[in-house]
């Protein structure tokens, strides 16, 4: 989901809404630093990138469920 252009979304979003953005990429865990409305924005700004990125991907999503 935030591959290189999501980091530089993730970037951007830091600077408009003068908050910290941490993101482990290897457990995908986001924390947002900031006071609470700027965290607010940056969170409500993140869900419609990652609604727009669902909404709009090209490649499936495929997951096998083991049977029992």
């Amino acid at each position: 989901m935030f591959n290189a252009n999501g980091k530089k979304f993730l970037q951007s979003l830091q600077e408009s809404t003068n908050t910290y953005i941490w993101w482990n990429w290897s457990s995908t865990f986001l924390r947002i630093f900031g006071n609470d409305n700027s965290s607010n924005e940056a969170y409500r700004k993140i869900d419609e990138f990652i609604q727009d990125r669902l909404e709009n991907r090209k490649d499936t999503i495929k997951i096998t469920i083991p049977q029992g």
